[in-house]
């Protein structure tokens, strides 16, 4: 089965620890709604009790396609006086499905994921006295709406993201995250560079599917769906750049 069928089939996307929540999709605000409510209508939902959520340690298809798309994320620090670099890790990884969906003038199907992920920089640094306190936490969910037609095509609706320092000497600066959507566009099948660096806080939303994106063909070996996040991090003397990209194609 080739891979965009698998996170079709298991896709609650990356990372299940957000405390992100969000109302009914008749009353919601625009910032809560998920998907677009323009172009599509929901036919089904999928909540999180009746959707079996598949974690790292599980042992079949689904933990192992997680895996190879955690595999394709890093998170690092930078020190910026030595120019020495530590590597966090991914510590929660998980795909949701959340609705099926229909276009409201083609009739065309779609279904529409959530993808969370946990990224942390905790002991990152163990070895350095001025940084034993303990790190920084990054949480990051993308929600995408993905065609099912003949060729799968792939669009980024919209990002919840959070920032959680583990030491409160910690001071995180320089907040900015580069949102891509680069490959074949589903209106002429020809490639577009779609992409946005927009500046963060220490939480909030972002809605792409405002910018005017179209879908990206999410086969085509020049696809590159995801986002990089980086900040400043200080802690007494010591400062780090931290960098954070996920990319699930």
């Amino acid at each position: 089965m080739k891979l965009f069928s698998l996170l079709k089939l298991s896709m609650a996307s990356i990372f299940f620890i957000s405390s992100f929540t969000f109302g009914s999709y008749t009353s919601a605000s625009p910032s809560d709604v998920t998907y677009d409510e323009e172009k599509y209508e929901i036919v089904k939902s999928f909540s999180n009790t009746s959707v079996e959520m598949f974690q790292a340690n599980n042992h079949d298809e689904h933990s192992q396609l997680i895996n190879s798309i955690a595999s394709l994320g890093e998170v690092k620090l930078t020190d910026t006086e030595n120019g020495e670099t530590t590597f966090g890790k991914l510590e929660n990884v998980g795909v949701q499905k959340i609705y099926d969906l229909v276009d409201k003038q083609t009739g065309e199907a779609a279904s529409h994921y959530k993808a969370e992920i946990m990224a942390s920089t905790e002991n990152q640094a163990s070895d350095n006295e001025s940084d034993k306190g303990g790190g920084l936490i990054f949480y990051e969910t993308i929600y995408y709406t993905a065609t099912t037609n003949v060729v799968d095509y792939i669009s980024i609706n919209k990002i919840d993201y959070r920032f959680e320092k583990q030491d409160p000497l910690y001071a995180v600066s320089q907040r900015k995250m580069e949102i891509s959507q680069r490959g074949a566009g589903i209106d002429d099948n020809k490639y577009k560079d779609q992409f946005k660096t927009v500046d963060l806080n220490d939480s909030g939303t972002i809605l792409p599917r405002t910018y005017g994106w179209v879908a990206t063909r999410f086969d085509h070996q020049l696809t590159r769906i995801g986002t990089k996040t980086t900040a400043l991090i200080k802690r007494g003397q010591g400062s780090w750049e931290f960098s954070f990209s996920m990319s699930p194609r």
